[in-house]
């Protein structure tokens, strides 16, 4: 079951990269889609254990983010991911941001 889960991450990391890659060339950076793609690698690589790489992905998608839902949701994940690492005080930063933001949603 786990080589089968794996595969299926593996599979979906491809097919989302790929699909990062047009987004990226057809409307840069800057946008609610690439946001989004990033968060969804980011999710694929948080379930693999791969913190260190989702952190990178939830990064980008923070950077890209106009606010809302889908900012609270990257920082929501971005805290989950700090306390895996043990990294507790960074974790509380971003569980704070996003409290921030779920008061005013």
């Amino acid at each position: 079951m786990l080589n089968v889960q794996r595969l299926e991450h593996d599979d979906a990391f491809r097919e989302l990269f790929k699909v990062m890659i047009i987004r990226r060339d057809k409307l840069g950076f800057d946008n609610e889609d690439m946001c989004s793609t990033y968060l969804h690698i980011a999710n694929i690589c948080y379930s693999q254990g791969q913190f260190d790489k989702a952190l990178s992905f939830y990064d980008s998608a923070l950077d890209g983010c106009k606010g809302g839902t889908l900012k609270a949701a990257i920082l929501h994940s971005m805290g989950n991911t700090n306390t895996k690492i043990d990294d507790f005080e960074t974790a509380g930063e971003f569980v704070l941001a996003f409290f921030s933001i779920c008061v005013r949603c």
